[in-house]
């Protein structure tokens, strides 16, 4: 790497790799930049997403090698001007299906809303984006929940959040606790139990890292988890009960 003279080259590299699968943005000092996915990544059989175990003795689930690296997610100077990653679904860039379980694409459409937001970018506007709080994810969660919030104390705190999460922001503090009850509303009263949901929560990364596809769940105006009742519904129980609590500063309950 340390030899590679241009972003063509080091995306050439970085396409070498093969145990570290990593997104990789490079630029150049002539102005050129590149994005290069890295890693091996076997050529499944038809329908086959790797997410599950599978009968190994059977043939037809044999190896078939690797998918030719050249047909990983790439990019060479995109047309809008900027290379951003934030673990978001990046197979569009590619000619096969590597991602298989993205994170949201909350934090990448972030960071292109800040970018477009001026054509010559000092270090000083990298270092505001790197420190950003605002939240899409509770912008479009807040659609929701803002039209059904009670006009209580906590209810008045939350409705007038700037949906930014700073350390000594109560609203924060506030839509967090209503959003993870949502999960055990949702997920725990009407489909696992609340121990399941609570176990997963505690124990697990799945709703920290996936939290996109169960906020799709939440935006749906109606869906087969919700139990026979309402969206709206659902989300006064969660309301009520995630506003039951002392309002402190976000910082003191995230550690």
């Amino acid at each position: 790497m340390p030899k590679a003279r241009n972003v063509k080259e080091a995306m050439a590299l970085f396409r070498k790799l093969d145990a570290a699968s990593f997104n990789y943005a490079i630029a150049d000092v002539d102005g050129n930049i590149g994005y290069q996915m890295s890693g091996r990544f076997y050529k499944r059989p038809q329908g086959i997403s790797g997410m599950l175990a599978l009968p190994g003795w059977e043939k037809k689930y044999d190896p078939e090698g690797f998918v030719d690296k050249d047909l990983l997610p790439s990019s060479y100077n995109p047309e809008e001007g900027f290379i951003g990653t934030a673990n978001q679904d990046l197979n569009h860039l590619g000619r096969c299906l590597p991602i298989n379980l993205p994170m949201g694409a909350y934090r990448a459409e972030r960071i292109a809303d800040i970018l477009r937001q001026g054509q010559r970018l000092t270090v000083e506007d990298m270092k505001r984006m790197h420190f950003d709080l605002y939240s899409l994810q509770a912008e479009r969660l807040m659609e929701v929940i803002r039209a059904l919030l009670p006009d209580t104390p906590n209810g008045r705190i939350l409705r007038s959040w700037d949906l930014t999460y700073d350390a000594d922001s109560k609203g924060a503090m506030l839509f967090e606790s209503v959003y993870t009850t949502l999960y055990r509303v949702v997920f725990g009263d009407h489909n696992l139990g609340r121990e399941v949901v609570d176990y997963l929560l505690q124990e697990t990364s799945m709703f920290n890292d996936y939290y996109e596809n169960f906020d799709n769940i939440f935006l749906n105006e109606t869906s087969t988890w919700f139990g026979g009742k309402t969206r709206d519904e659902l989300f006064r129980v969660a309301i009520d009960e995630g506003l039951n609590v002392e309002a402190k500063p976000y910082g003191e309950r995230r550690k």
